[in-house]
């Protein structure tokens, strides 16, 4: 998993999702966090993410993450 996140930071992305309905122990160990159902090939399935940044800028100050604001990494 640490390749597939180093590979995707590279690529610009800053949150990756994933689906599973039998793993969610082991990816939460990783630091994914459930979030919103997600639609993959017509059906609704649960999701977990990941933020990639760790910490964001927020009015020129280093604040934790929030959903409203800017990531920077």
């Amino acid at each position: 998993m640490d390749g597939t996140e180093e590979f995707v930071k590279k690529k610009g992305i800053k949150i990756v999702h994933l689906t599973t309905h039998d793993q969610q122990g082991f990816y939460s160990k990783l630091g994914y966090v459930n979030s919103e159902p997600v639609v993959v090939y017509g059906g609704i399935s649960p999701s977990l993410q990941k933020v990639l940044c760790s910490r964001i800028v927020l009015y020129g100050h280093l604040k934790p993450m929030s959903s409203t604001s800017e990531m920077m990494c």
